[in-house]
């Protein structure tokens, strides 16, 4: 990322153009321009904000400039110096200093706790749906009694699906209401590369200090510290330091701790001392809402038919999902167009939207098709029954849900009769050990995908 005082400068030589880009887009008469854009002087760039002065002191036109064109200024200045993440602040000559240094103290409190968070990434920002619903609130619980409310928190669940968000969203909550507490979110690619630093430099100490004297631990992704002897000895001890002192600690992982192999038993227990929480593949419903979301203060008008076009064909994770928006975006940007339809989306789209990864199958049409294939019934393979029939077409279910959707091997058991995650892990591995041996099981297979309409993998 480049320094501030770079992207200050570009701002600074660019600030009449800027306003003429607003002028353009607005479709403001010379009047307007000339009594609200204009007169708006650039102040200041810093810590991912631009600061505007208005300079007639006037408060009341920091409400109206921010509602109206907030939007259009974000997205030109963001053009401009090519960020993402960009916030416009409003001011009035006298705020100048006393803005900028509260800012200033916000970003450098932020910096001495280590917490490394995005500012972007709270609750308010996080769209809740059945799929994450019950996540959400186990995260809100925590950030508003760390330490007490579930202790360790673990989210999993597929890559893109606010795993990382929500982890984030604790910790500016805790820091936002009670500033005094240290709070430190990792990764466990960070952690691990830590733990080796420090023990090549004979320095362990440094380590401990730093991870065990926090008010809240957050490490993202924390599968990947499996198989590192040293990782995993120095992460239990951390657990245990932490733990006994009351400390929160939350983590994320891509998968259950059930499910995690080679994971020492002994960290395997604590991951599920507190609440374990899974989060789904978002359904339509939540698609759409977070599409909408995107599209807030967006100045360029996108077609709700665009918009479903997008959810319907983006089903895999949020990542994806919000992926596909900003291309839309940026090809209407790139074509000067003010507004999107259909047409233009899939031309935007056309490498995103439209093969077999893209599909929402739901596990219950899978089971449908296998038990229809077998001439069995649905309410069979959903029962305790353990007949040689209904065992097969059973595995071949689970591991088809595998294949073709993102549901957790949890999710997938609930599917078929509340079955847990070593029974269908135990069925996926049994079926993709007689694919290596039986040419029929594969046929079979093909037919499955055919009468679903996918491309057998």
């Amino acid at each position: 990322m480049p320094e501030d005082s770079l992207l200050d400068e570009k701002i600074r030589n660019q600030w009449n153009s800027i306003k003429e880009t607003i002028r353009k887009e607005c479709g403001l008469s010379p009047i307007v321009y000339g009594t609200w854009i204009e007169p708006l002087i650039f102040e200041k760039y810093e810590s991912e904000t631009a600061y505007i002065l208005i300079p007639h002191n006037n408060r009341m036109a920091i409400d109206y400039i921010n509602k109206r064109f907030n939007a259009f200024f974000v997205v030109a200045i963001s053009e401009v110096i090519g960020i993402d993440s960009l916030q416009v602040v409003y001011i009035i000559s006298d705020d100048v200093a006393n803005a900028i240094t509260q800012e200033k103290r916000s970003e450098e409190h932020r910096i001495q706790q280590g917490a490394r968070l995005k500012s972007k990434s709270t609750f308010d920002s996080f769209v809740v749906g059945d799929s994450n619903r019950f996540a959400y609130s186990a995260a809100v619980a925590v950030a508003e009694d760390p330490g007490n409310a579930y202790n360790p928190l673990f989210l999993y669940g597929g890559p893109g699906l606010g795993k990382t968000h929500l982890l984030q969203a604790i910790g500016n909550y805790i820091l936002h209401n009670t500033p005094e507490k240290t709070v430190l979110y990792v990764t466990s690619e960070e952690f691990t590369n830590e733990v080796v630093d420090h023990i090549m430099k004979g320095i362990p100490e440094k380590l401990r200090d730093k991870y065990r004297n926090v008010d809240v631990l957050m490490v993202d992704d924390v599968q990947f510290i499996i198989g590192k002897n040293s990782t995993q000895l120095e992460f239990f001890h951390t657990f245990n330091s932490l733990y006994q002192e009351g400390k929160q600690i939350v983590l994320s992982s891509d998968r259950h701790p059930k499910e995690i192999e080679n994971l020492d038993e002994r960290i395997r227990s604590r991951f599920e001392m507190g609440l374990t929480s899974d989060i789904q593949t978002p359904d339509y419903e939540t698609r759409m809402a977070i599409l909408r979301r995107l599209q807030e203060g967006n100045p360029i008008k996108v077609d709700d038919n665009v918009l479903e076009y997008i959810a319907t064909g983006v089903v895999s994770n949020v990542r994806e999902l919000e992926g596909a928006f900003t291309k839309i975006v940026a090809y209407s940007r790139l074509n000067k167009l003010s507004h999107i339809g259909e047409e233009e989306a899939k031309i935007a789209l056309r490498d995103d939207i439209g093969n077999t990864r893209a599909r929402d199958i739901p596990a219950a049409k899978i089971i449908e098709t296998v038990a229809e294939q077998y001439n069995v019934s649905v309410d069979a393979l959903v029962s305790k029954k353990r007949s040689n029939d209904i065992v097969l077409p059973r595995q071949l279910s689970m591991y088809l849900i595998r294949e073709y959707t993102d549901m957790t091997l949890e999710g997938i058991g609930k599917s078929l009769g509340g079955r847990d995650h070593s029974t269908v892990k135990s069925s996926i591995d049994r079926i993709e050990e007689m694919l290596s041996q039986d040419a029929e099981l594969s046929r079979v297979i093909e037919v499955i995908c055919i009468k679903l309409n996918l491309s057998k993998r």
